[in-house]
C-alpha cells in the first residue's frame, strides 16, 4: 500500500485535506476500474440530516429538492450500500442528477463510529466491477477517504482568504433560516463573483471591513464570495448591494458580477436557498 504514506502526509495539520482527498480519488481511479467518483458530505442536526455539499466529479444539474429519490439518500438513511449493475435500466432511484456516466454504480456510506459523515459514489467502467469483491487496499482507501471527509466537515476556514469555507457557509444558511423562521425575520444572500481570481483576497478583506459583525462571509467557489445578511429584507439587500458596488469601485476592484436573493420573498426554505445558490453560481461562472 505504497500510496498510504503519500495521503497521510497531506492530512492536516501538516497538509491540505482537499489535496489529500483528491489524491484518494485519483488512487481509486488508477488502481481500480473506476470511471468517476462523487462524494456527498453531511451535517447532522437535531432536525435531522441535510446534504452539506457534493464534490462535483460526477454530478451535473442536481436538484436538492429531488435528493430524497437518489441512491445517496437511501444509503444515508439506512447506512447500507446500493449497487446498480446497469444504470440504463429504469429503477426506483432517480439518477437524472448525474451526467456523463454509463455502466454501473455503487454507493457506500462513510461512517466514523456510528456517525455518518458522507456518502461516496463510484461509477464503474464495466458491469462486472460492481459485483466483484474488493481487496484490502480498497477498504483501506475507503477508510482514509472517510477520515479526510470528516476533517473537511469539521473545518470552517478557507485557507487562502480566512473567510468561511463553502461547507461551513452552507451550515450558516441552514442555521440562519431556522432562526429567521422562528423569529419571523428576513434573511438575504449576496453573491459576488470576481472574474479575476487574483482579486478574491482583496475583495474578501473589503467585505470583512464593510459588512456588519453579525453578517456571515464565505468563499463558496474559487472566485465566488457569499454574504449572508440576517434580519435583512429585499430592500435592505439592494441597499447593501449598491454600497458594496461603491466600495469595490473605490478599491479599483472591477470585472465582477453580483446577485442577491431574500428569504422568504424569493425562497421559502434552506434547501431552496442552497439550490438557488448552486444555480446562480453556474449562471455567474458561465457568463
Amino acid at each position: 500500500m505504497e500510496f498510504i504514506p503519500d495521503i497521510i502526509q497531506k492530512i492536516p495539520s501538516t497538509g491540505d485535506p482537499h489535496k489529500a482527498l483528491k489524491l484518494c480519488l485519483d488512487v481509486f481511479m488508477q488502481k481500480f476500474n473506476v470511471r468517476a467518483i462523487a462524494i456527498h458530505a453531511y451535517e447532522k442536526e437535531s432536525q435531522g440530516m441535510y446534504l452539506l455539499h457534493a464534490y462535483p466529479l460526477l454530478f451535473g444539474e442536481q436538484s436538492i429538492m429531488d435528493y430524497e429519490k437518489t441512491p445517496a439518500f437511501f444509503v444515508a438513511r439506512t447506512l447500507q450500500p446500493v449497487h446498480i449493475p446497469d444504470i440504463g435500466q429504469p429503477g426506483k432511484y432517480k439518477l437524472g442528477h448525474m451526467s456523463g456516466i454509463a455502466g454501473s454504480i455503487s454507493c457506500y456510506p462513510l461512517t466514523v463510529g456510528k456517525e455518518l459523515v458522507g456518502v461516496i459514489y463510484f461509477n464503474w467502467s464495466s458491469r462486472e466491477d460492481v459485483l466483484s469483491e474488493h481487496d484490502r487496499q480498497f477498504d483501506t482507501l475507503l477508510k482514509l477517504t472517510t477520515i479526510i471527509v470528516h476533517m473537511l466537515n469539521l473545518t470552517f476556514e478557507d485557507s487562502e482568504t480566512g473567510l468561511y469555507n463553502r461547507s461551513y457557509f452552507i451550515r450558516c444558511i441552514f442555521n440562519e433560516i431556522l432562526r429567521s423562521a422562528r423569529n419571523g425575520h428576513s434573511l438575504s444572500l449576496i453573491l459576488l463573483y470576481m472574474e479575476d481570481k487574483g482579486h478574491i483576497q482583496a475583495a474578501g478583506k473589503l467585505l470583512k471591513r464593510k459588512l456588519r459583525q453579525t453578517d456571515h462571509i464565505g468563499r463558496v467557489g474559487p472566485a465566488l464570495l457569499a454574504c449572508l445578511l440576517p434580519e435583512t429584507d429585499s430592500i435592505g439587500s439592494k441597499v447593501a448591494t449598491e454600497r458594496l458596488k461603491s466600495y469595490l469601485k473605490k478599491e479599483h476592484l472591477q470585472n465582477y458580477t453580483i446577485r442577491q436573493i431574500t428569504y422568504p420573498d424569493d425562497v421559502i426554505s434552506a434547501e431552496e436557498m442552497l439550490q438557488t445558490l448552486i444555480e446562480m453560481e453556474k449562471e455567474m461562472t458561465d457568463e
